[in-house]
């Protein structure tokens, strides 16, 4: 039914993502991809609002996490020897 095509969607485009991830570090540079990979939680945040109304409750404590998961990566990421 409708359950099984959402999860057969959902199952595709997570793929895609994946594969294009990995097309992405083999034509560019792991500098690059992989703090713009790192942003993946923004972007879910935000969808998130949208498309999971009344089931994800957006708080604070969940923005900041967000946020600190990318200052994260960029941290690291920035502070590289």
């Amino acid at each position: 039914g409708r359950p099984l095509v959402h999860f057969i969607f959902a199952g595709l485009t997570e793929n895609a993502g994946v594969f294009l991830s990995i097309v992405a570090l083999a034509l560019g540079a792991v500098s690059v991809v992989t703090p713009l990979t790192a942003t993946t939680p923004i972007f879910v945040l935000i969808l998130s609002h949208f498309f999971l109304k009344g089931v994800e409750v957006i708080t604070e404590r969940v923005v900041a996490g967000t946020l600190l998961i990318v200052l994260g990566v960029y941290v690291i990421t920035a502070c590289a020897f």
